[in-house]
């Protein structure tokens, strides 16, 4: 499912809705590496001019399995795929997270380029330490993926703009959307993927398609 952030300021009255409710070697190779040093520079500097459409103009906080403080601009210039999980799930998000290890084993060739990340709801059990602990047990952290915990605010203005519906139904359990988005390197929502145990081919597409570029008429890196 494709969807695309229209506007970060209409965004942001639809939260205040929310919140009122609670709720080579050789020649050609060469050219190669110098057609990608410009591509990044050009990744760098396009990703530094976020448009109305972009979740980095969020001014969220979070904080990574590693106690860091960052923001989600942070990740400008990279493709991102991310979900929005809990650690203590038992049944749907060890399958989102599955799915996620699909998308990025068809992409192990430019894994580098790619940052998965993961953003708890659970702002409750999952402290520093258990994102730290589950990041470590599961090889996700090894892997390279980030780990999130925010703010109950900031973690429902991210779920409006990715529209993900979550509702704590216990003291232990949550009901949620099952959904992996995919922002360009600018940020903005290029692809979505709802559901669980779906085939991947659309999503591995959309995110190789952002990893293209052009190059004196050549289309390089897809």
């Amino acid at each position: 499912m494709n969807c695309r952030v229209k506007s970060i300021v209409g965004l942001a009255l639809v939260l205040a809705l929310l919140s009122s409710c609670s709720g080579g070697e050789h020649d050609t190779d060469k050219q190669s590496e110098s057609a990608h040093s410009q591509h990044e520079s050009m990744q760098m500097s396009s990703a530094g001019a976020l448009s109305g459409q972009s979740v980095y103009q969020l001014n969220s906080a979070w904080t990574n399995q590693q106690g860091e403080q960052i923001t989600l601009n942070s990740f400008a210039g990279k493709v991102v795929v991310l979900a929005m999980v809990y650690t203590h799930c038992d049944y749907a998000c060890p399958r989102i997270i599955a799915d996620m290890r699909l998308i990025r084993e068809a992409l192990k060739n430019k894994a580098g380029q790619i940052s998965f990340v993961l953003v708890s709801i659970d702002t409750k059990r999952d402290t520093v330490e258990r994102l730290k602990r589950f990041g470590e047990e599961t090889g996700l952290t090894k892997q390279g993926w980030t780990l999130l915990r925010g703010g109950d605010a900031d973690i429902r203005e991210l779920a409006a703009v990715f529209g993900v519906q979550y509702r704590q139904t216990s003291d232990t359990d949550f009901a949620h959307s099952n959904i992996i988005t995919v922002l360009d390197q600018q940020g903005e929502i290029r692809h979505q993927q709802e559901g669980l145990g779906l085939r991947s081919d659309a999503t591995v597409t959309a995110t190789r398609k952002l990893l293209c570029y052009s190059h004196n008429g050549r289309t390089i890196n897809c």
